[in-house]
């Protein structure tokens, strides 16, 4: 979005910027995590590696890209994956329903997903 031909002032963006002449400034991070189902994953495999997620149908959200870089949670150490998307949604909730429908492994943020974690997805 075009701040100047919008009439804007400040502008919130998640993500990566495109190459731009404005002045970005952080204002925090958020953790994603890969996210499935106990029926989804006996269904599969448990990933053991960043790799073995590429066996997995991703639920992909629109901002999400196929190649990504990932980070181990325990190490930080970084690994570059490509995925296979077998569905892209356009909503978070939309991608976090069809995880929760044993559908797939999203990539949600974690701040949706911990609660969850402790309730069993219920």
């Amino acid at each position: 979005m075009d701040l100047v031909v919008n009439n804007l002032d400040i502008a919130i963006h998640a993500g990566e910027l495109p190459d731009s002449s404005y002045r970005a400034l952080p204002v925090g991070t958020m953790t994603e995590l890969f996210c499935a189902t106990q029926l989804c994953l006996h269904r599969n495999a448990i990933p053991q590696t960043p790799e073995s997620l590429c066996e997995h149908r991703w639920i992909a959200t629109s901002w999400q890209h196929r190649s990504m870089s990932i980070f181990h949670r325990d190490n930080s150490e970084k690994s570059i994956i490509d995925l296979n998307r077998f569905a892209k949604v356009n909503t978070l909730l939309c991608a976090l329903e069809m995880a929760l429908c044993h559908m797939g492994i999203g990539l949600l943020p974690d701040v949706i997903v911990r609660p969850l974690f402790k309730t069993g997805g219920s």
